[in-house]
């Protein structure tokens, strides 16, 4: 039977997952004992014991995903209620955050750190 046009697929394997031969394949690789990423890291730790610098960083580039994930960006959106501060309630927040910090205010209003 047909799915009405405009429905969403149902049910069936998720993409991406794997298959019997991919599961048999992973399955054999990890009973091995040795990994892909083992492989790059031992090539890359005897090209660096050899001053193979360039096979070495070529290696360490990429195990590199493996190892460390990269870091996504993240929005954040953070309201101090700065905006409903009059002038002279700012002026002194910043003043103290200034001393804090160890920067004292110049003749023209320019900051000069102390020290």
């Amino acid at each position: 039977m047909a799915r009405p046009k405009g429905l969403p697929k149902t049910g069936g394997r998720k993409p991406g997952s794997a298959n019997q031969k991919t599961r048999v394949i992973a399955d054999a690789a990890f009973e091995s004992g040795i990994t892909p990423l083992e492989v790059m890291l031992q090539i890359m730790q005897r090209a660096f014991s050899a001053n193979e610098t360039e096979k070495a960083l070529d290696a360490a580039s990429k195990a590199a995903p493996y190892m460390h994930p990269r870091l996504s960006s993240v929005e954040a959106k953070v309201d101090v209620g700065y905006s409903e501060m009059s002038d002279d309630e700012l002026d002194a927040l910043i003043a103290t955050a200034a001393a804090e910090a160890g920067v004292t205010t110049g003749p023209e209003g320019e900051d000069e750190a102390e020290g």
